[in-house]
């Protein structure tokens, strides 16, 4: 049913990431763990295999059809439009950058003019068959749920599946393709020029460059909003908690103190209590009466 669709969909999601993943430790061996991407370059001819895989990732995560993403990718945009357009719209958008800065990244890294000073090399075989292996569920995982029909045994036939939202996939695919073209343009071909396009939308690069800030806004968050409301729950803590569990603490100390003074341990002392006692008793008989003695009269009785 649906719910097995949306494992399949998980699962899809786990094999292009973790694909992605494998391929840039791919390279970040070859290259002797340098980071910097704009610092690499042609590394499609000397690691074909890792280039393969981060491509087929890069497809599989823009949305491509018949790569994995691009039905779980449906699924959320349908879902999302179905909920809320301006949703869908920031969902849109959302799908349209991540195409474009993957896509940038395979062009850096695997086009270009390679680093003289670098001497790649493919990964090993154990990292290799790993790669293929998630390359080939990265193509075509996304189908199996809209092949295999779940039931008593698992059989082909009719899907469980509510459909492809052709519309949505449609528009998502353009935007995705005009995503990967851009990259391409700019960091590919080199048609346009990221610095030209960086003087002309200053306001958009700089948003672009520090990542709208949101590292910013973290931070901000963290050290006003966390810490502060930290700094103050301590504060209550520390002087109205701990300082009313002190003074509890302080008072019943304190009072004992006062009451152990009754209790001195010297035979004399108890003696001289019990006959003060015997001298009111005697006083209050004589005044009252013995009735004024019972504890039915002091406490109230009949």
């Amino acid at each position: 049913g649906s719910l097995t669709a949306s494992m399949f969909h998980l699962m899809t999601h786990a094999f292009f990431k973790a694909l992605m993943f494998l391929a840039a430790g791919s390279v970040l061996h070859a290259l002797h763990d340098k980071a910097d991407i704009f610092t690499m370059g042609g590394l499609r001819k000397s690691m074909p295999v890792t280039f393969a895989a981060m491509a087929i990732g890069v497809a599989a995560i823009a949305g491509i059809p018949p790569f994995a993403g691009f039905f779980s990718k449906d699924e959320i945009l349908a879902a999302a439009a179905h909920a809320s357009m301006p949703l869908y719209l920031v969902a849109s958008i959302t799908a349209f950058m991540t195409a474009f800065y993957m896509s940038r990244m395979l062009f850096v890294v695997f086009f270009g003019k390679p680093d003289p000073h670098d001497h790649p090399h493919e990964s090993g075989p154990s990292m290799l068959i790993a790669l293929v292996v998630l390359g080939f569920l990265s193509v075509v995982g996304g189908v199996v749920p809209y092949m295999l029909h779940f039931g008593d045994w698992v059989r082909f036939g009719p899907a469980h599946h509510a459909g492809i939202d052709w519309v949505i996939a449609g528009v998502s695919t353009a935007l995705s393709i005009a995503a990967i073209t851009l990259a391409w343009m700019i960091y590919g071909s080199r048609q346009l020029s990221a610095d030209a396009l960086a003087a002309k939308w200053p306001l958009l690069f700089r948003l672009s460059y520090n990542k709208f800030y949101i590292d910013e806004m973290y931070q901000w968050f963290n050290r006003v909003i966390i810490d502060g409301l930290g700094k103050i729950l301590y504060w209550i803590d520390l002087h109205i908690i701990d300082g009313l569990v002190n003074a509890l603490a302080s008072g019943t100390a304190a009072l004992g103190s006062k009451l152990r003074l009754t209790q001195t341990g010297q035979l004399q002392h108890y003696a001289l209590v019990f006959f003060g006692a015997a001298v009111i008793a005697v006083l209050i008989v004589a005044a009252f009466g013995p009735s004024h003695l019972s504890l039915a009269h002091w406490g109230g009785g009949r």
